[in-house]
């Protein structure tokens, strides 16, 4: 898709005046470096952040190139606070959009620019809006500053035009409005638990407490499948594993799955969940139970199954089948879902009654696998027209979801951990609720073996221990409100 024409590096109906080899570049492969060869020689502009001789498909091509002679720096940035600050820049008709982020979670990053425009507005990709942004003229040049929180960001828009000069801020300070009532908290969904291990009956034989991953591999290799599980093994070309879909009428799998109960659990609500449950045929200690029609938990192909009749204290057993086999009988944890507590024990978790939730956090509140939110609620007394936020202290979670009398005030999930309510109170006694929301991490994994945090893929599920290891030793995160919120006044 790419070609020169004349000084214009083309891909595909796109046309560049300017080629960048940014810092890093080692190596190009063979038809990039001809393009760029060629371009170089039609006496197309190529600035270089990199110099000497760079690799072409892996190996020395013979590609030198020298560092561009004019420093490819952005010379408005003239001050950088931070070593993980980043921007990118768009040139416009009549001006300029940048974009700063600070890469770093743990420092805060700044910097100073100077630029030839004569307005400078921020633009809040949230919210939609836009605002004059505070700048002064230095030597001639319109002066900001950027200072970003870990990992902040801002987007700003710097015209050629003449714009309104932003507002001088106004010396402000807070009072804390106490409560009126205790926090309370409550979680908004059903909790669960995971259950990744089996006892595999294949061929009349049964093999005990083996992990999910290798009981599927275990599976497909019994069917002639040599590469194991083709889902997690193979790439599909057109229909070529869907093509190996003929087993015969007697062949087929048994995985039943453990798990315990302590006494007082009200086992009423519990479910079970199963992975497309048209493919299998699922017993309960021994009974058979089926999945409720057009019900399901997390997504569409998530059965659910009223098993909490057919629950008993101890040890108890959920059955899977599959008869006859087809390739679409892959192995999958399941799951048990309802209102109780799960508390780590010598092999995996044991689900227990339910217990009342507090600050902290919750994996050390029964809810290791819990991927849903939980709420933190007080009532404040304020006044409609005074200027308030909430504010939170320590916590843990995707985002924060901030409510006033039951409607949405809007969200935190970045520093700084405050968000402003004045246009959603009323006078009077308010109902002021934080809903932090876990993720499924904790709930799907990974959980064993050299976890790398922030990637999942399927190479991330494949290592495990040989048999089911203690509760204790799932990698879960610690989600959760861990210091009381507040509720400021600002004067």
């Amino acid at each position: 898709h790419g070609r020169v024409d004349g000084k214009q590096f083309v891909v595909g109906k796109r046309s560049y005046d300017v080629v960048i080899l940014p810092p890093g570049t080692e190596n190009l492969d063979g038809a990039t470096a001809r393009l760029v060869r060629k371009y170089m020689e039609a006496g197309g502009k190529l600035t270089s952040y990199v110099s000497g001789e760079l690799l072409v498909d892996g190996a020395a091509g013979g590609f030198t190139i020298a560092r561009s002679a004019e420093e490819p720096a952005n010379p408005e940035i003239t001050r950088v606070e931070g070593a993980m600050l980043f921007h990118q820049r768009r040139r416009l008709k009549d001006g300029e959009l940048w974009f700063f982020a600070n890469s770093s979670l743990d420092a805060p990053a700044g910097a100073t620019v100077r630029t030839r425009a004569k307005s400078v507005e921020r633009l809040d990709p949230l919210a939609g809006g836009a605002a004059p942004y505070p700048a002064a003229i230095a030597n001639g040049l319109l002066e900001f500053s950027v200072a970003l929180p870990p990992a902040g960001s801002l987007l700003i828009a710097v015209k050629d035009e003449m714009g309104p000069a932003a507002a001088t801020p106004q010396p402000v300070t807070t009072e804390l409005v106490l409560a009126r009532s205790s926090l309370a908290v409550e979680r908004s969904a059903p909790n669960a638990i995971r259950i990744d291990y089996c006892d595999l009956t294949l061929n009349g034989v049964t093999q005990k407490d083996v992990y999910f991953f290798r009981a599927a591999d275990e599976v497909f290799k019994a069917y002639g499948f040599q590469e194991g599980d083709p889902w997690n093994m193979a790439v599909q070309f057109k229909t070529s594993i869907l093509d190996r879909n003929k087993f015969s009428p007697d062949s087929g799998f048994e995985a039943t799955f453990w798990f315990d109960v302590a006494e007082g659990v009200n086992t009423a609500p519990l479910r079970a969940v199963v992975e497309r449950p048209a493919l299998w045929t699922v017993w309960v200690n021994g009974s058979p139970v089926e999945s409720q029609r057009g019900q399901w938990w997390l997504d569409v192909d998530f059965g659910m199954y009223p098993i909490g009749p057919r629950v008993k204290p101890g040890r108890n057993s959920l059955k899977i089948a599959a008869r006859p086999m087809s390739v679409h009988n892959e192995l999958e944890p399941v799951y048990i879902i309802g209102d109780f507590g799960a508390v780590a024990q010598e092999k995996g978790f044991r689900v227990v009654p339910a217990s009342p939730l507090n600050l902290g956090s919750w994996k050390e509140q029964n809810l290791p696998f819990y991927a849903d939110t939980v709420s933190y609620t007080k009532r404040f007394e304020l006044q409609r027209g005074g200027r308030y936020k909430v504010v939170l202290g320590k916590w843990a979670g995707t985002v924060a979801e901030i409510r006033v009398n039951g409607k949405s005030a809007g969200i935190i999930g970045w520093q700084p951990y405050e968000l402003p309510i004045d246009g959603v109170v009323q006078s009077g006694e308010n109902r002021i609720e934080v809903l932090v929301s876990g993720s499924l991490k904790n709930l799907l994994g990974p959980h064993h073996g050299n976890i790398t945090r922030g990637l999942a893929s399927p190479a991330s599920v494949r290592n495990a221990p040989v048999t089911m290891p203690s509760g204790a030793q799932y990698d879960q995160l610690p989600y959760g409100l861990m210091d009381d919120f507040q509720v400021v006044r600002l004067k």
